[in-house]
């Protein structure tokens, strides 16, 4: 069974370790849904609306040690309703950042 394409969670790179593409191509439907790889269950993918942009916004949360992070799918001209809400230290919130940082840079090399 191949493994999920998503860590079980948010880790910071080890020595240059980086977050890898997803290892095959993802099948986008005529209607804008695209079969993504499950991110807990290996070999599970679930048919997901793929959007263009996301929308960005938080609150500090110190009753749970860091902040809400909403992330909202779509843009102002293509707005949609998809979107998740988490709670997350600061030390997730700089994991995320690189995540972030290694998609960056492996998209930066020449192929």
């Amino acid at each position: 069974m191949m493994a999920a394409p998503f860590a079980p969670e948010v880790l910071p790179p080890e020595d240059g370790d980086r977050l890898p593409p997803i290892p095959y191509p993802i099948l986008i439907a005529e209607n804008g849904n695209g079969w993504i790889p499950h991110a807990f269950n290996p070999g599970i993918h679930v048919c997901r609306p793929v959007v263009r942009g996301i929308g960005l916004a938080w609150t500090p949360a110190p009753e749970v040690g860091g902040l809400l992070l909403c992330i909202a799918g779509g843009n102002p001209r293509q707005p949609t309703d998809e979107a998740v809400a988490t709670f997350i230290s600061r030390k997730g919130l700089r994991e995320i950042i690189a995540d972030l940082q290694s998609i960056d840079a492996q998209l930066e090399e020449p192929a």
